[in-house]
């Protein structure tokens, strides 16, 4: 009705991008406002309409609904097809569209003129150079990234804005074009220069075309803002002026990080830039890494209100937990944003290494103790301390060098817990020792050692904590970070002896899991323990654990001596649909009839009532014997059993290992000297008594009481000891 001249404009034409999934099958086409479209309308040859403003209003002559926002109009557009007797059918259909990120506005494609770079042109070369690219994580060279270079569009330069870099295309009335390379270029075409090369200045320059002789106008737009990030290597080195910047040694980086969404910004426009100008890939590595989400998983956002700043989590947590979290797992995917993880890694890692420091410095300090270099020791655990720290700096070395930093974190992380939670708690009685002599050099020597290496190790990833740590540890005022990052000593190696303590560590572990699944403090003394595992553990060995173990008996048991009773059953979801009718008597049968047990275990299959019966339709539960508790480490196959039998002597020691640790915090709260002696009072009651009739003297010796007695008493300090109140009282005599 608002057409002068419709011709070209009505066609019935078939597209691939329409299906029969979504609404009729039938789709209004309209070249002017959408990509398929416009592909459509030049494959056919539709002439471009375009009512619409760049208001997005629709502006045509004699439209009853001209000046409104199209998206407003539809409600109008509708009314007055139906009042022309029209509209056959009107009903919503729920689909995609685009919005505004920001405001959330409608958003509408528009067709414009536009400069472009031929990119795809230069396909094979992009995706040649991108072979030459070592991406982290890997997939990404011919996924993502691989696949958006073989689809590789057009670039679409130029941009109607002001702010920016200026197109330096220059155009004469005859359509003669010609793109300025410099200011010298334009003067000696006839402009004057300004001093400013931006918008407004820019756009008043006028030169002559060399090949007509007209003037030239400059083309009133500004190149894609992605243009100059691309060219950013190339720009900071004022290439192609600066005569000293030479491409072939400069190009490529070595290395380029950022994240993911990338791969469709900086990271592709500098590689279409490189290729172009030098024919090759502009960085050899890149890094990405995935978004911060906030906790509940969604995507940080102003609008949402979401957002946690950078500066609010550095000032809660400190620069180096933070730091921590993002060394947390594969960085190319994305984590959700947890506080209490930040703590809890801050805790296990800076934490633990501060308990250390703060062990060798209460008992370095009493002993007078410098370092002086490492001293050379028989002790089997500081030999396998050392190994385990030369062999994690070769580990963490190789992780750094292939990216993986989150693998190079938990390398350190392992070695600090075992640094804290199996050397420190083995050797513990060495550093209390009230002889200084070789024996205790050595531990203070190794653990000075050990503490200086994995400071160096961590101090790229935890910077102001390691070079604050380096200091205090090293006495010495010259920072971590003007020191050399370690190399390994094979020297120190032994990949037998950390083998063989790792098995120990693994055990000491499941032991202290299957304590706490049975409510059984690592205080309380055990009847027996019986460990099942493949490696077996020497004398010497077995000599250290065994105060950690705190048994009466430690055993090592094989195959056919563990505590369990086992039991077959069907795994009824593949077994019922066989069996059907004899499912419930076939259940019973294999169940109780131990026969079918150890046919099973014998031979891999069973028959029972007729049916051949395998692995997929039975299984093997297994459960501790009646007064044990048990656990196994899947990944090493050894396995646990206590025993939970506690005689009246085995409480009694709890009891009184409880009452030492109370001392001993008293002790530290009185800020008495490490070798004071002191006078306790104990409250009377029947588990205090017991403990001190058989324990008296081990209490004693632990804590350093000239005397040891039970009386009615108002002050000291009240404690709940396993639900008894006790209150002690302590002296310094």
């Amino acid at each position: 009705d608002f057409l002068e001249k419709p011709e070209g404009t009505m066609f019935v034409v078939t597209g691939n991008h329409v299906t029969l999934e979504d609404g009729t099958g039938i789709v209004h086409t309209s070249p002017a406002f959408g990509a398929d479209d416009f592909e459509i309308g030049k494959k056919y040859g539709v002439r471009i309409l375009n009512p619409v403003n760049l208001q997005g209003k629709f502006a045509s002559q004699g439209m009853p609904w001209d000046g409104m926002f199209v998206k407003d109009a539809d409600v109008e557009i509708m009314k007055y097809l139906k009042g022309k007797g029209l509209l056959l059918k009107n009903e919503k259909i729920l689909h995609t569209y685009p919005f505004c990120y920001r405001c959330g506005s409608p958003l509408l494609y528009y067709p414009l003129d536009t400069w472009f770079i031929r990119v795809s042109t230069i396909r094979d070369l992009l995706m040649e150079n991108n072979q030459r690219i070592n991406w982290i994580p890997p997939f990404l060279k011919d996924g993502r990234f691989g696949n958006f270079l073989a689809e590789a569009k057009d670039w679409a330069l130029s941009r109607n804005r002001y702010w920016g870099t200026p197109l330096p295309i220059w155009v004469c009335e005859n359509g003669h074009k010609y793109a300025v390379g410099s200011r010298e270029e334009i003067e000696k075409m006839g402009g004057k220069v300004p001093e400013d090369l931006h918008r407004p200045f820019i756009d008043d320059v006028v030169i002559k075309c060399n090949q007509c002789g007209s003037d030239m106008k400059r083309e009133p737009y500004v190149i894609d803002t992605w243009f100059d990030s691309g060219s950013s290597p190339y720009a900071a080195e004022h290439y192609p002026f600066n005569q000293e910047f030479d491409p072939d040694a400069s190009i490529p980086v070595d290395f380029i990080t950022e994240a993911i969404d990338q791969t469709r910004g900086w990271f592709y426009t500098m590689h279409v830039i490189s290729s172009l100008l030098f024919g090759k890939n502009a960085y050899r590595n890149a890094f990405t890494i995935d978004f911060i989400l906030d906790e509940q998983g969604r995507k940080m956002s102003k609008s949402k209100g979401n957002s946690v700043y950078a500066l609010d989590l550095i000032n809660e947590f400190g620069a180096d937990p933070a730091r921590l979290f993002f060394f947390q797992g594969a960085p190319w995917k994305p984590k959700m944003l947890d506080k209490k993880f930040i703590r809890d890694t801050s805790r296990k890692i800076l934490g633990t290494l501060s308990n250390i420091y703060s062990f060798f410095a209460s008992n370095a300090n009493l002993d007078g103790y410098r370092y002086a270099g490492l001293v050379k020791s028989g002790n089997m655990l500081d030999r396998w301390l050392l190994s385990k720290v030369n062999s994690t700096i070769e580990s963490v070395r190789k992780n750094m060098e292939s990216f993986d930093m989150h693998l190079a974190l938990k390398d350190i992380e392992d070695l600090i817990d075992r640094f804290s939670n199996f050397y420190l708690r083995l050797s513990r009685k060495r550093f209390w020792s009230e002889d200084f002599n070789q024996e205790k050099k050595a531990a203070y020597s190794t653990l000075v050692y050990s503490m200086d290496i994995i400071l160096k190790m961590l101090a790229p990833i935890a910077p102001f904590y390691s070079d604050y740590m380096y200091r205090k540890i090293t006495n010495d005022g010259e920072s971590i970070h003007f020191q050399s990052y370690p190399d390994p000593d094979p020297a120190f190696v032994d990949l037998e002896l950390e083998k063989s303590l790792e098995n120990a560590y693994t055990s000491l572990e499941l032991i202290r899991r299957v304590r706490q699944e049975s409510n059984i403090k690592n205080r309380q003394p055990l009847k027996e323990i019986l460990i099942s595992t493949q490696e077996k553990m020497s004398r010497d060995l077995l000599e250290i654990l065994e105060p950690e173990m705190n048994a009466r008996e430690v055993k090592f048991i094989g195959e056919n001596e563990k505590p369990l009773d086992m039991k077959l059953g069907l795994v009824l979801q593949k077994a019922a649909p066989i069996l059907r009718g004899k499912t419930n008597s076939v259940k019973n049968m294999v169940e109780n009839d131990r026969k079918f047990m150890e046919a099973f275990l014998r031979d891999g299959e069973v028959t029972v009532e007729g049916e051949v019966l395998n692995g997929e339709l039975l299984k093997v539960t297994e459960s501790p014997k009646p007064g044990y508790a048990y656990t196994k480490d899947d990944k090493s196959g050894t396995e646990v059993f206590i025993n939970l039998d506690l005689d009246e002597k085995l409480e009694a020691e709890g009891f009184a290992r409880e009452i030492i640790r109370r001392i001993q915090v008293m002790r530290k709260e009185a800020n008495l000297p490490y070798d004071a002696r002191i006078e306790t009072v104990i409250s009377p009651g029947e588990r205090q008594e017991l403990s001190l009739r058989y324990y008296r003297e081990m209490i004693s010796n632990e804590t350093l009481s000239t005397k040891i007695t039970t009386d009615r008493i108002e002050d000291g300090k009240e404690w709940d000891i396993e639900g008894e109140i006790v209150r002690i009282s302590i002296r310094r005599v």
